[in-house]
Order: C-alpha cells, then sequence, then structure tokens
C-alpha cells in the first residue's frame, strides 16, 4: 500500500550573504523552560525576572523589553528554589534529585560560571540574599536552623550563637544590623547580626504561617495558613488582620505599590485577585481591588508581583503576563524549541521525528561538511503515519523505516524522502524501544516492549525474530547471534543475554549489572558496549562497560556515573574504534585507545547520539541539536527547530543563519 501524504509542504529557503549576521557576541534564543517553572524571583532595580525549572535550567529575562538576557543550564537535576543578587548577576539555586542529593549552588548568569557549590542536607525551608548581598543564608530542618554562607567564596559564617528552633523565614534591615526570624512554632526572634545575640525575648505570634514575606519598613509580614490570608504585627505578634480565600494556593506581596497578589483555586480554573494593604494609625486591613483574572487554559503554581507586574509561572514552562487593569492574561515566554522524539540521517539530510506526530527533512550544507557557513537550507514536512510520535532509522537505499514507539499494534512504514510517501512493509504488536543498523550490510535491529527481537533487511522486511521476556536492547554480533540487554530477573539471572535468532537458543552471559538498557558492537574490536545499572555497596550506579571473549565473558567496568542516567547514550564509529558517550550529564566523552577525552563543552545537556560523515551530533535534552568535527572534538553549532516550523544554527563564533522570522527569537548582547 503506498500512502501519499497531504498536505504535502515543500519550502525552499536560499539566504543570501545578507542573512548570515556575524555576531561578535552571545547569542540568546528565546524560549523558555522545557518543564514546570519551580521558582521565580523580580530584581527592581534593572527589570529583571529569574526564573527556576524542574529541567534544571536558569533564566534571566528583561521584563520592560521582553527578551532574554541569559539562560544557563545550571544541572540535570530539579532546582526547586532560587535568590537573585540585590547588585551583581548572580543567582544562587537549590538543585536536587529529591532523594538523596541536595546542594546550594551560586552561579554567575554573565559568565555562565559556577561560583562555588555546597552539598546540604535536604532542600532549605528557604534561600535569600541578606539586603547588600554579602551573605546567602539558609534554613534547615535543625535547631540551630540559619545557615549565613559569605556570599563571595560560600564558607560558612556563624553570624547566631544560639540555637532556638527551625526558621522558615527571615527579615534583615537595610544596615544589615538585625535580623528578624519567624519560627513555624509561632515566635518572633530578633537577633544582632554583629554580635549574634538576641536583642529581646522571643514574641508570640500566629503559628503555621507559610510563604512568609515582610513589609520593606519591617512592621509586618504576610503569610496563609489554609484558605486564609494573615497580616501579622512584627512588634508585638498579634494578627492584624485576615482575610477568607476560597481555594488559596500562593501569595506574592509587591512593597513597590502595597498590594498583595493571590493565586486561588476555583471550581474548574485558578484565578488571581489583588488587594490593596491599607494601613490607618498603626493597624492595616486588605481590601479587594480588582476583579479576579481569569487564566482560562493556563494552570499558574507560582506568582511574582513588583511594580505592578504579575508574573506566573505554570507546569508546561510557560510565564504568563496578568494584564491587572483589563483581566487578561497573556503569555511573556513559553517552549519554543520544538519537541524532537528521534532523528536520524541519510545523504540526502536529517530526519525529524516530532512529538507532536509531524516528521521533517531538512536538507542543507549546514551538516555536512566542518561547520562552514551554510549556502542553502531546505525543509520538507510530511504528516506522520501515526497519530502520535514515530521513531526513525535510515535504510541502506537512503529511504527511512519509520516505526511506532507510543502505540500499537501498527504497521511499519518506508518513507521515500523525494516522493514523500509513506508505503507499508510489515507491522509490529508492540511499541518499539530500539531500533538501529545491525551491520555494515545494512540490516537492521528492532526491539520491542515485549521483548521481541527482529532482524530486518536493508529494504525493511523482517527476516528474523525471537523474544526473552524484559529485553530492553539489543547488538548483532554475528551473522546469526544477538547479545540482548535486559534486567537480570527471571530462570536465567543474567542481564545480558546471547541469542542464535535462527534456532531461539538463549544462554545467558557473565555479567554483573542489574540491568543493561543500551548495547552495541564494534565488529573492528570485536567488542560489545553497554549501559546498565550496577548495585555497589548500596549504591545504584550507571556503568558503562565493554566486553570481550569468545562468550563476552570479560568485563571491564570503562565509566561509571553515581546515580541513574537512563537517557544516557552512546555511538561506535563504524569505521573505526572510537567510542562516543553522554553518560554523566556533563558533556560528550570519546574513547580512545589511550582512554577518555572530552568533547569540547556546550552549554546543553547531550543525550541521544549519532554520528553523519566527520560529526558528531547530539540531541539535547532541551530538543536542540549540536554538533562537533569529529577530527578535533571542536563544538562546530547548534541547531534549534521551532514550534512554527521556523529553525535557527548558532554557531559557536557567535554568527547565526536562520530563516528570516527566527530573528526575532534571536538576541545578542
Amino acid at each position: 500500500m503506498i500512502r501519499r501524504i497531504s498536505p504535502f509542504l515543500f519550502l525552499t529557503l536560499v539566504l543570501i550573504l545578507g542573512s548570515i549576521l556575524q555576531l561578535p557576541a552571545e547569542v540568546t534564543v528565546r524560549s523558555s523552560h522545557t518543564a514546570s517553572i519551580s521558582s521565580m524571583e523580580r530584581r527592581m532595580d534593572d527589570n529583571l525576572l529569574a526564573t527556576a525549572s524542574e529541567d534544571g535550567s536558569v533564566k534571566i529575562w528583561n521584563t520592560r523589553e521582553g527578551f532574554l538576557v541569559s539562560s544557563i543550564q545550571a544541572s540535570h537535576l530539579a532546582i526547586p528554589k532560587l535568590a537573585i543578587h540585590p547588585k551583581l548577576p548572580r543567582v544562587a539555586l537549590v538543585t536536587t534529585d529529591g532523594i538523596n542529593t541536595f546542594r546550594v549552588e551560586l552561579w554567575d548568569w554573565e559568565t555562565k560560571e559556577q561560583i562555588f557549590s555546597k552539598k546540604i542536607e535536604e532542600i532549605p525551608l528557604f534561600i535569600a540574599f541578606s539586603p547588600s548581598g554579602s551573605l546567602l543564608i539558609y534554613a534547615e530542618t535543625d535547631w540551630q536552623s540559619l545557615i549565613f554562607l559569605n556570599a563571595e567564596k560560600g564558607f560558612e559564617e556563624h553570624k547566631i550563637k544560639e540555637g532556638f528552633g527551625i526558621v522558615s523565614a527571615v527579615f534583615i534591615t537595610a544596615s544589615e544590623k538585625t535580623l528578624l526570624a519567624y519560627t513555624p512554632s509561632g515566635t518572633l526572634r530578633y537577633f544582632d547580626l554583629s554580635t549574634g545575640e538576641a536583642k529581646a525575648n522571643p514574641i508570640r505570634t500566629k503559628s503555621g504561617l507559610n510563604q512568609v514575606q515582610f513589609t520593606d519598613d519591617g512592621l509586618f509580614l504576610f503569610g496563609i495558613e489554609g484558605n486564609t490570608l494573615y497580616a501579622v504585627s512584627l512588634v508585638n505578634g498579634s494578627i492584624v488582620s485576615k482575610q477568607d480565600i476560597k481555594g488559596l494556593l500562593s501569595i506574592s506581596y509587591d512593597p513597590d505599590s502595597s498590594n498583595i497578589a493571590v493565586l486561588s483555586q476555583q471550581a474548574t480554573e485558578t484565578e488571581l485577585s489583588i488587594f490593596s494593604i491599607i494601613r490607618d494609625s498603626g493597624s492595616l486591613r486588605f481590601e479587594k481591588r480588582n476583579l479576579p483574572i481569569k487564566t482560562g487554559r493556563y494552570i499558574p503554581h507560582i506568582i511574582s508581583f513588583r511594580d505592578e507586574m504579575l508574573f506566573s509561572g505554570d507546569n508546561e514552562g510557560e510565564i504568563l503576563l496578568h494584564q491587572l487593569y483589563s483581566g487578561e492574561t497573556v503569555v511573556f515566554a513559553r517552549p519554543r524549541i520544538a519537541a524532537i522524539a528521534d532523528f536520524d540521517f541519510s545523504e540526502r539530510g536529517m530526519l525529524l521525528s516530532l512529538k507532536s506526530g509531524e516528521m521533517v527533512l531538512i536538507e542543507s550544507d549546514l551538516f555536512s561538511t566542518n561547520g562552514n557557513q551554510a549556502s542553502f537550507f531546505r525543509t520538507k514536512s510530511f504528516n506522520a503515519p501515526y497519530n502520535t510520535a514515530a521513531g526513525a532509522v535510515v535504510l541502506k537505499d537512503g529511504s527511512f523505516l519509520v516505526f511506532p514507539t507510543a502505540s500499537a499494534p501498527a504497521p511499519l512504514f518506508r518513507l521515500d524522502p523525494s516522493l514523500g510517501t509513506f508505503t507499508r512493509i510489515g507491522e509490529v504488536q508492540n511499541p518499539v524501544v530500539e531500533a538501529g543498523n545491525a551491520d555494515q550490510e545494512g540490516n537492521i535491529i528492532l526491539v520491542e516492549a515485549s521483548g521481541t527481537v527482529s532482524i530486518l533487511s536493508p529494504s525493511g522486511r523482517k527476516n528474523l525474530s525471537q523474544s526473552s521476556f524484559g529485553i530492553r536492547s539489543a547488538a548483532k554480533v554475528s551473522d546469526t547471534n544477538i547479545i540482548a540487554g535486559r534486567s537480570n530477573t527471571g530462570t536465567l539471572s543474567s542481564s545480558l543475554l546471547k541469542i542464535d535468532m535462527q534456532t531461539g537458543e538463549t544462554v545467558p552471559v557473565t555479567n554483573r549489572d542489574i540491568l543493561v538498557f543500551r548495547t552495541t558492537y564494534n565488529d573492528i574490536t570485536k567488542s560489545l558496549y553497554t549501559l546498565g545499572y550496577e548495585e555497589r555497596r548500596g549504591q545504584l550506579r550507571t556503568v558503562l562497560k565493554s566486553h570481550g571473549g569468545h562468550a563476552f565473558e570479560r568485563e571491564s567496568t570503562l565509566l561509571t556515573y553515581p546515580g541513574e542516567d537512563p537517557d544516557a547514550s552512546f555511538v561506535a564509529d563504524p569505521n573505526g574504534t572510537d567510542l562516543y558517550t553522554s553518560l554523566g550529564y556533563s558533556g560528550v566523552l570519546l574513547l580512545k585507545w589511550d582512554g577518555f577525552t572530552s568533547l569540547e563543552r556546550i552549554e546543553h545537556i547531550p543525550r541521544r547520539l549519532a554520528l553523519h560523515k566527520n560529526l558528531l551530533f547530539s540531541l539535547n535534552r532541551d530538543y536542540s541539536i549540536s554538533m562537533w568535527s569529529k577530527n578535533d572534538g571542536r563544538a562546530l553549532l547548534t541547531f534549534y527547530l521551532f514550534d512554527d516550523s521556523n529553525w535557527a544554527a548558532v554557531y559557536e563564533d557567535g554568527a547565526t543563519f536562520s530563516s528570516p522570522e527566527a530573528k526575532k527569537l534571536l538576541h545578542t548582547k
């Protein structure tokens, strides 16, 4: 059956010399986070908004002009909290895996360098800078709760001599002479920071307040408990006002306008309300200022309110700006990079499979030689044969095998990129978890989620097939034999199996891993390489190993990462002995006969790797694609496909090559 694509979009863009801009400085791409916004904070002196995300990135935005000032991929771990320095281009972060790794880090967003990192025991209750920025303060759930770090060097400074319980919020005077601490048990404590001594007896106050925020003059605090917003006097601890708000989620106090923004859940949608803070003869009351702002389809969960500009962040990485007077909600920034699920190369170009179900073929000299300035760029877009994302692997004749990765039973298709047609050539009963070239003859190896492994001919026709429970990956090691990676559970208690694809004979291969999830075989070195998990002294590690010998019984650990890295990948040079890997989230490593070397670092986290001609490519965690020279390991460029089909290539020397409309997403400092 031949399926012709409709509509079939063919776009040819030939850019003249003037469209290749020689940029002397850093280029930022105006795209928001790829995961939930977890923290945000404003700095009013220069109209900056700092945002952090579960994707491990930090972004600094200019709120008046709307451009992205800086973007840092600070970690592969989530960032639940941040604090922006009051004067310098620095931001403090908390990074964590939510289990046993917790760190406080300080970064310079201009140089994109980490200044210091400190291991801690848990996610702090808060993190903040002192008014001058000389101290970085956070709180642990401990009797001596407050920790003071020198904000330049990161060493601890002992500012308070006595322990007095858990602290969830602090206020420091502008002179940095006095600190006020609020404890969830319901006390206010004043301290002299120059002596470390208490300045007064503890003051009893309302207990159990969350999201505590202070007025600039140090007279009142605001906090929430349940569905009630409280205002508390810092002089005597009394509750001076309270406001019941159904579905109360979050608050943000704006000292510039003396208003407080409230985020609440109302029936099927969230809404934002503004309350004016009315002071009269030492008293205070809340007065609702406007009709609630409906957020519609957006579901914000965190807000930041300063200078009458109200921002919020949602679970999709979008940053929203809420118009106080019109009641409108507009998108300030959203993820703009198209979510790429898979990619591969033919002589015609690079095929991208998007999570939306679309497939895009890119023909350009951009991805050919050594990252020289490109002269042409053509794209073809296809309606994918499935309603969900598909995978693709190139066949020997330059066409692509297209397979389902999310739902099955489903057909296998052969995509002819020149005609834009999908020809059905087979079927799988389960989603495909791995596919790749099996050997130099052009055969394809296919692994289904059920544990079925198939060898397909260069035309994509199925020749051999065998099944074993739990197989995650497989590599062809001889004419009829494969080595399969899996969990070590079951009758054959090994995470590697040798399977004869003709007879079905299956034997275990000696291996210490509890799970192998990636395999590849180098026919030149006769070595099998694996990525898997190994437990050592109660700690799980992700390990890259080589296996040799007649039965691959000789096991050698090449690289270890302390923890899980399930998306790590590797690729072996089919014409040599080199092996490239992205294990460890810190870049790309090259294994040669004399050990590992690092390829030039990039500002992204490489994940899936691919080789094409004399170039190495990585599909990064933020869906950008980076390119290196195999010859010397130089980073050449990073390519972005945007969600509106526009595109841009940002070279390491600062030059760009892009579609005309993409230029508005590129900002140069």
